[in-house]
């Protein structure tokens, strides 16, 4: 039985770039990790294009410069990271498959709550938020 993305999961997802012309595969790919679902404003648009899928299920998202930020809100930041590029995309293309959905510790749902609204104490209270 698979698991599906839900909220309060660890969901692990394997993103890979696509050059926009060939649709071809330009890297390996690299995992994308987040806790599904704790923002406290609701749900995003990426959280809602990834909601109930299942390990093994795969998807296309093709989006703008302009398009990223409020289609990732909270998780905008963690995913320019994971991108690891200077500057936005004009485009963004890429595959999206889902390694796997988990139970997240504690630890790991407190620090995600902190980060979706903004702060937390940054470690000096061992709140688990840094």
């Amino acid at each position: 039985m698979s698991k599906n993305i839900s909220p309060s999961k660890k969901v692990n997802l394997l993103l890979r770039n696509e050059d926009s012309e060939t649709g071809i595969h330009e890297e390996p790919g690299r995992v994308f990790s987040f806790i599904y679902g704790v923002a406290g404003n609701g749900l995003v648009p990426f959280e809602l294009t990834v909601a109930g899928k299942a390990v093994g299920d795969t998807f296309i998202l093709h989006l703008t410069q302009e398009e990223l930020q409020p289609f990732f809100a909270h998780l905008f930041r963690p995913f320019m990271r994971h991108l690891d590029t200077p500057a936005l995309p004009l485009e963004l293309h890429f595959t999206v498959t889902v390694l796997s959905v988990e139970d997240p510790d504690e630890r790991e749902i407190v620090k995600a709550m902190a980060a979706a609204v903004g702060g937390g104490c940054h470690g000096g209270c061992d709140c688990g938020c840094h």
